[in-house]
């Protein structure tokens, strides 16, 4: 599985690292994706108890938009441009749109890099509903009365041609895009995994890490 590619490149650097004393991990991009449950599910032997599903939030993709541009007003984009699009709306019936450009992979490891936009024509509900699926209460400024806007961050997609496996994992065989989200705002930064197959029309926001879910729904509020 995609994900598993990437706890064999950190296991060998540890057998390598293993005749020095008190080794620290070395910083690299593949770091902060290799240990999360959903990478390591398919690890497990046989007998071991499943892996409990991770806090996410299902949606469903009404619309697409190809040939896109990002812009900062409205719902975030317009035509003219080399992003993908859609509007969605989550399973407790929020409205999001969501767009993005990553480049094609470089290398053996089958990660890009890029940026992505987040916009909500109803920011109230769909904090709520982010709020709920990983267990947070509903910030004061997720009901403000200003004006909303497109909030950009940076993407990585972990891999193309996903299929969701038991546990919440991805893995290769499917038509889904596996991807995580970096939000950045004020001095706080978290990490969400979100996931979607457009022509399966559907998708999830995946929790990364429990210490990252107030921020998540944090930054969500205060920024867009």
């Amino acid at each position: 599985m995609i994900r598993m590619v990437l706890v064999t490149t950190l296991v060998v650097g540890v057998v390598a690292c293993e005749k020095r004393e008190e080794p620290q991990p070395k910083a690299s991009a593949a770091q902060p994706y290799a240990g999360h449950p959903r990478t390591l599910h398919g690890n497990q032997p046989a007998n071991a108890a499943p892996t409990p599903e991770p806090l996410h939030l299902a949606f469903r993709i009404d619309k697409v938009y190809d040939q896109q541009r990002p812009t900062a007003t409205g719902l975030g984009h317009a035509d003219g441009g080399t992003w993908e699009f859609f509007d969605a709306t989550t399973s407790d019936g929020a409205p999001f749109t969501f767009g993005y450009f990553a480049p094609p992979p470089k290398g053996e490891l089958p990660m890009s890099f890029g940026e992505c936009v987040l916009a909500t024509a109803d920011r109230a509900r769909f904090v709520a509903s982010l709020a709920k699926a990983f267990g947070q209460s509903v910030p004061e400024a997720a009901m403000s009365a200003r004006k909303g806007k497109p909030l950009r961050m940076r993407i990585v997609v972990l891999g193309r041609n996903q299929q969701r496996m038991a546990g919440g994992s991805y893995g290769d065989g499917g038509t889904a895009t596996a991807a995580k989200l970096f939000f950045e705002a004020r001095g706080a930064d978290a990490e969400v995994f979100f996931d979607f197959d457009v022509p399966k029309k559907s998708g999830e926001w995946s929790e990364k890490d429990a210490d990252y879910d107030k921020d998540v729904v944090g930054i969500s509020a205060a920024e867009l």
